[in-house]
């Protein structure tokens, strides 16, 4: 008997939680009337329902600009080959334009070897000339050496013969080239085209191993080797800094920068200046690279501060694929630009390892 009502104990257990579970949405309902007072179905429906998915939030849409490339090699400065024009005279410094022709050059030297005086002979007749519709070629028959004051952002003191830079010659010129392969094959592929060897000089070789080179009227180098006079002795890298100062820069097919000596070779190319304020647009346009082991960053603004009112362009068209771009970038190191920055990359043929389509680190970019 004992056991029979047990066993009723627990059906009548088992009874009360099936009836629980299934009165559970009345007594739901009648503690929240009791909460909230009298509400409608509706009411109620709303508030028991289960939470849906939430929906996003409506993102506005952001304004963007097309990409505009860099001027290109075929946009600006000599566009015919020099082969047939210093076929007599591969050893020679040479200065021609596209106002003379044949073997009519605007300045000649011979050596084995040159460096600061002839590059300055040539650039002061460049100057003197003053001719803003010629587009000039200074061909380096050997290797090429050059330091201060020519790839200085402006010689100090009186201009002469002996104490000018390439950044003098702003408004006097269309352009300039430099090539170092007599055979100056225009459709030349992003590899070293066994030129010769421009070199510039670092400020120090063992505690300041920057050199740079200031632009004064858009420059395009075509068919050269491009390094430091830095050795591997000091076990340091050097670094070139190229500053276009808003005049279109184009490092095209055949330029190379090359170990100097051994010593890796940092090589930045800015679009602006270093610290100067620029109301102008700049171009940076990239087709050959260098060699491995070599680092190399674009920069379509400033290096350290200054402002730069207008648009700012870099296009990597080609690389040689053995080196590595450390920093891409539309915008500038450190400054502020007033316009659109554009950065287009149009090969795969290389490592990069930063990417930034406006600025970097401290710089800022806004539109005019």
């Amino acid at each position: 008997m004992k056991n029979y009502k047990i066993l009723i104990f627990h059906k009548i257990v088992s009874l009360f939680f099936v009836l629980l579970i299934l009165l559970a949405p009345a007594l739901e309902s009648t503690v929240l009337i009791r909460m909230f007072g009298s509400v409608n179905k509706d009411e109620l429906v709303s508030a028991v329902a289960l939470p849906t998915t939430p929906v996003p939030p409506t993102r506005p849409n952001l304004s963007t600009n097309t990409v505009t490339d860099a001027l290109s090699p075929t946009q600006f400065g000599y566009q015919a080959s020099i082969a047939s024009r210093v076929v007599n005279n591969k050893s020679d410094f040479l200065l021609m334009s596209d106002q003379n022709s044949g073997a009519t050059f605007d300045y000649q030297k011979q050596g084995s070897s040159f460096g600061n005086t002839e590059m300055m002979f040539a650039l002061w007749t460049i100057y003197t000339k003053n001719n803003p519709n010629a587009n000039y070629v200074i061909y380096l028959g050997q290797d090429t050496t050059i330091g201060s004051p020519v790839d200085d952002n402006g010689a100090v003191g009186t201009l002469s013969s002996s104490n000018i830079s390439f950044a003098d010659l702003n408004g006097r010129a269309k352009s300039i080239t430099i090539v170092s392969d007599f055979n100056d094959n225009v459709n030349s592929t992003a590899s070293n085209q066994n030129g010769k060897k421009l070199i510039f000089a670092v400020f120090n070789p063992v505690n300041n191993t920057v050199a740079q080179w200031f632009l004064g009227v858009p420059t395009i180098l075509r068919n050269v080797n491009v390094g430091t006079n830095m050795s591997d002795t000091f076990l340091v890298p050097s670094w070139l800094k190229i500053y276009a100062q808003g005049s279109p820069f184009a490092f095209s097919n055949g330029a190379y920068i090359w170990n100097s000596n051994g010593a890796v070779v940092n090589a930045m190319v800015y679009g602006g200046s270093d610290t100067r304020d620029l109301i102008t647009d700049t171009s940076v346009w990239i087709g050959s690279s260098g060699q491995v082991g070599n680092n190399f960053s674009v920069f379509g603004g400033n290096e350290k501060s200054g402002t730069i009112t207008g648009n700012t362009r870099v296009t990597i068209a080609n690389t040689t694929g053995t080196d590595t771009f450390q920093t891409m970038s539309g915008g500038s190191l450190a400054g502020t630009i007033k316009g659109n920055t554009s950065l287009n990359i149009k090969t795969n043929n290389t490592y990069i390892k930063r990417i930034f389509g406006g600025g970097v680190g401290l710089s800022t970019a806004t539109d005019l």
